[in-house]
């Protein structure tokens, strides 16, 4: 307000001043037009005096010229002289006068010709005295050509008069208008000048009642501040340029722990808080002050020397003085500790929250993956194929470790690794048994590194990282173990829960195993003859049938060799039936040993056996027979061996050569059979008829 009073002040002392120095501007300017006219008026009336003095002496020249002719005396003719010299004078002085007018410029160019003309005259009267007399001189004065000159020089004289006279009157109405003109300017300077007193006046009263209205406003706003400051919850501050309290209110002075806020002024945060808050509060200050940018609504975490933390939620502002400049900074702060920790809570809640859910999700997903294990590997057809699906299910269940699985081998004297994940090599691949913990244990063993714990001999030895050993176990037996290995250690808790994962694993995949050896073993049983090992009619006539669609498909060739053990029934009646069995059973073994994966070799029915050669020609087959013939010679049969000599007789049959169908062949391969035995036995024959 009051800012806003001495802006009313100076605008109108200035507007005063305006129109006073305006006023006086043009009362300078109207007086320099009257000067300037009344110089006119003067310069006119000297033109016209010139005009006058130039006629003057004219007529004085005249005048001494006609002297001259009637007396012939010598003054004359000085006169004469002396009133030409003068009338020049006085033409070229006009001429100069009247410079700005260019039609007397052009008037007294033709009076100065005219001038020269009457000299002339006048120069010719005297020289006509001296030389032929007064009469002669009279003579040239009166002459009409005299009198025109002296015409001419009047009528000239008047138009220059004419001239100055007209301009003589308008200058003088020039003058006299100047003068009415600045006596007007005077008047309406002077009422102008009252009239913006009277106005300044009358705004300065104005600003007056104003001002003493916003006093009595700023009164009560600053009782009303007051009042607010001292009941406000919030810590309310001011501070100046160095960061110094000028004035709190009473929760600040309970947040700093005095009961006058006027302790607290003139003291800094340093007085207060920590030597790390308060050099903080202090940059934040000096920021604000240097950028002029306050901070609105920041978190801050205050640290005390005395009493634990607390967290208010602080706004600073830049404060300015009435006349604009920065002097200090004002600022906000609201307790949000009960906030704070209650947040803290939750967050600690949430996040155990989500590591429970995490941990519910990893086990669920651990437990959909060993569920879905379980079911496949109930479905595999061999160990091979159990190997290869536990070692994928392992590298997803633990997917940060390396691991193994490893097994016993039927033998019960070394433990094989059969399948194996991940980039960390820890475990031998072939070792005993006892060299590793937890088979001797039968219970999990698990090894950090700087561990007491003893080391399995199996480890690598320059393997320093974290391994467990799980043994898996089926009906009380061993079968062999699940190994884990990585190259750091874990938390207590992961490792609970690694422990826990690894036993079900190991103990699912151990019970998978067992029930797949018992299912082959069963397998084995149904389809195998017990005596000799091979495979038994029933799944012969299975396999024939789809060895043949494949063949046929594949545009392939199938053999079948008949075989029979020649004079089989006076042999086991001879030495006996446990000497018929061994001879059974070393026949089988040597079938065994003389066919390839992909052959099937059967016990056809007492001593009649067929080997079934899938993508086997004619001549492979034959090879393949002969090789066996001569084979069944050195079987060792014990002490029957040295008493009997042991032959087969062998018929072969080709698919689609001899027959079209399973039937057809053995039957082909029957009737080569029975040809060899009726040719004498011991030899191989082949096939020689078709069968449909």
């Amino acid at each position: 307000m009051r800012s806003s009073l001495e802006r009313s002040i100076a605008v109108g002392l200035s507007l005063a001043c305006v129109t006073l120095i305006v006023i006086g501007i043009v009362q300078y300017r109207t007086m320099l037009a009257m000067i300037d006219t009344a110089h006119w008026v003067s310069h006119t009336n000297e033109v016209l005096a010139e005009i006058k003095t130039s006629m003057f002496d004219l007529q004085a020249a005249e005048s001494a010229a006609r002297g001259l002719a009637l007396t012939g005396e010598t003054e004359d003719l000085n006169k004469f002289k002396a009133s030409l010299a003068d009338t020049y004078q006085h033409e070229r002085y006009l001429r100069s006068l009247t410079r700005d007018n260019p039609r007397q410029q052009q008037r007294l160019v033709f009076f100065e010709q005219l001038l020269n003309q009457r000299f002339a005259r006048l120069n010719d009267v005297i020289e006509a005295r001296r030389t032929a007399g007064i009469q002669a001189a009279v003579g040239i004065t009166a002459s009409s050509a005299t009198r025109e000159i002296i015409s001419s020089i009047n009528s000239v004289d008047r138009e220059l008069e004419n001239e100055e006279r007209v301009l003589l009157e308008q200058r003088t109405e020039a003058a006299r208008a100047s003068a009415l003109h600045a006596l007007q300017i005077v008047v309406l300077g002077t009422v102008s000048g009252l009239l913006m007193v009277g106005i300044a006046g009358l705004i300065i009263h104005r600003h007056m009642l104003a001002r003493r209205r916003v006093e009595r406003e700023a009164l009560h706003e600053k009782h009303l501040l007051t009042v607010l400051m001292d009941n406000s919850p919030a810590s309310i501050f001011f501070k100046d340029l160095q960061s110094r309290f000028t004035r709190v209110n009473k929760a600040t002075a309970r947040w700093f722990g005095v009961n006058d806020p006027a302790e607290v002024i003139g003291k800094t945060d340093a007085d207060f808080f920590s030597p790390e808050h308060a050099q903080k509060a202090l940059a934040d200050e000096q920021q604000i002050l240097r950028t002029g940018r306050g901070m609105t609504s920041e978190e801050e975490r205050e640290t005390w020397p005395d009493r634990p933390d607390t967290w208010v939620w602080t706004s600073k502002l830049p404060l300015y003085d009435a006349d604009g400049n920065l002097c200090g900074t004002f600022g906000v702060s609201r307790d949000i500790t009960p906030r704070k920790l209650s947040e803290r809570a939750l967050e600690e809640a949430n996040a155990n929250l989500t590591r429970w859910v995490g941990e519910l999700e990893s086990r669920d997903r651990e437990s959909v993956l060993l569920t879905e294990m379980n079911e496949l590997l109930q479905t595999c057809m061999s160990e091979e194929e159990a190997q290869s699906l536990v070692s994928n299910f392992a590298r997803n269940l633990f997917p940060q470790k390396s691991g193994a699985l490893c097994l016993i081998k039927s033998s019960r004297n070394l433990v094989e690794t059969v399948a194996h994940w991940g980039d960390i090599p820890s475990s031998e691949t072939l070792f005993a048994p006892d060299q590793c913990w937890a088979l001797r244990r039968g219970r999990l063993h698990a090894v950090a590194p700087n561990d007491v714990t003893p080391t399995c001999a199996h480890v690598r030895s320059d393997f320093t990282g974290a391994y467990m050993c799980v043994p898996m176990m089926a009906h009380g037996e061993a079968l062999g173990m699940l190994h884990l290995s990585s190259q750091a250690a874990v938390s207590s808790d992961e490792d609970l829960k690694l422990r826990s994962l690894a036993a079900t694993f190991a103990e699912r995949v151990g019970l998978a195993l067992a029930n797949l050896r018992l299912r082959e073993a069963l397998r084995a049983q149904s389809i195998r003859d017990p005596l000799t090992g091979l495979f038994n009619r029933r799944y012969m006539e299975e396999s024939l049938e789809r060895e043949l669609r494949r063949a046929e498909r594949n545009n392939k060739p199938v053999a079948a060799i008949m075989i029979d053990l020649d004079h089989f029934k006076r042999f086991n009646d001879t030495f006996g039936h446990d000497a018929g069995d061994t001879l059974l059973h070393e026949f089988g073994g040597l079938l065994r040993a003389r066919t390839r994966k992909e052959d099937i070799a059967c016990r056809y029915g007492g001593e009649e056996f067929l080997l079934i050669l899938p993508e086997a020609a004619i001549e492979d087959a034959y090879r393949r027979a002969e090789e066996l013939r001569e084979g069944v010679k050195h079987l060792d049969l014990g002490p029957a061996r040295k008493a009997a000599s042991v032959t087969a007789s062998m018929g072969i049959a080709l698919f689609p050569d001899h027959a079209q169908n399973a039937n057809a062949l053995l039957r082909a391969a029957d009737s080569a059979l029975y040809e060899a035995k009726s040719s004498g036995r011991d030899r191989v024959v082949l096939g020689n008829e078709i069968y449909a």
